[in-house]
């Protein structure tokens, strides 16, 4: 039997150069599609806490102004994107009642390359059973994932379709921005509206929350004040003030703002009520006085 010849050292080393070359191929082209699969509205992967100035209209109907973080969480990497949890700071105020509860829970972000699905948080939270069932579908399956979602942000705009509820849920795009914008027309009572501008190579960079009449209405951005300032439409147009309002608007002390109209109206409604229940206890007593 012809003795089988060992392999020379040189050729060792030319297997060993090919593997090393495929592999840096290989961690090459992944790193390349890593790149590519970034979101320029998202944060960048980095950052896991962002600073904005924060504007809270809290329980005690008092106006709170405060800076405030915003913790940028990465839960699970996908092949068509990655899942981030969004959570902001507790504000500081000497009201218990106070606290944002599970307002300070953005919620989920689904971050693909063109698109930014959100998915509500449960009031309890992040906790690791909402964040595993969550992963979990994704993992079984994406497609019936996002139908539970709503895209925020998008490279194109969406189409403003109002639901059987009579809420509207759309994406604008107005140059490097993107305006998520949800609320319903008759956003009275216990109405959900948020609003929420991406800004390329920023992230969020103003966004406001809250139900009805401003109950516990959470705002935070890179310049508030001037955020405040801007004309964002519905929902905002609600609760701010607005240059050129219509005719047919009542002027308060607050400016033309919706929330002011809302709230005179609310007070007016509330007088007449308690008007008609006086005449008509006083009309029953009479009644009775005369049948005695």
């Amino acid at each position: 039997m012809q003795n089988q010849r060992e392999p020379s050292s040189l050729s060792i080393k030319i297997k060993v150069c090919i593997l090393l070359l495929a592999e840096s191929i290989l961690l090459s082209a992944c790193g390349q599609r890593k790149e590519e699969q970034r979101n320029v509205y998202f944060y960048k992967a980095e950052e896991t806490i962002h600073t904005y100035e924060g504007y809270f209209y809290l329980h005690s109907y008092t106006d709170l102004w405060q800076d405030i973080d915003l913790y940028i969480t990465r839960l699970e990497n996908f092949p068509n994107g990655t899942l981030y949890t969004l959570e902001l700071e507790q504000p500081v105020s000497s009201d218990p009642y106070d606290e944002l509860l599970d307002r300070k829970y953005i919620g989920y972000f689904y971050v693909m390359d063109e698109m930014i699905y959100y998915l509500s948080a449960e009031k309890d939270g992040y906790t690791d059973a909402n964040n595993n069932r969550i992963i979990e579908q994704i993992k079984s399956s994406e497609a019936n994932f996002l139908e539970q979602c709503m895209i925020v942000c998008c490279e194109n705009a969406t189409e403003d379709i109002t639901d059987d509820n009579g809420y509207h849920a759309y994406v604008e795009v107005d140059g490097d921005k993107r305006i998520f914008r949800y609320y319903n027309d008759y956003f009275y009572g216990s109405k959900e509206y948020m609003l929420i501008v991406w800004e390329k190579e920023q992230g969020i960079t103003y966004y406001m929350h809250g139900n009805g009449a401003k109950n516990m209405h959470v705002e935070f951005g890179s310049h508030i004040k001037e955020e405040q300032e801007a004309d964002y439409g519905n929902p905002y147009n609600m609760f701010h003030e607005i240059e050129n309002p219509p005719r047919y608007w009542p002027k308060f002390r607050d400016g033309f703002s919706m929330y002011g109209y809302l709230q005179n109206v609310k007070t007016n409604v509330g007088n007449a009520k308690r008007k008609m229940l006086k005449d008509f206890d006083k009309g029953i007593s009479n009644i009775l006085e005369k049948n005695m």
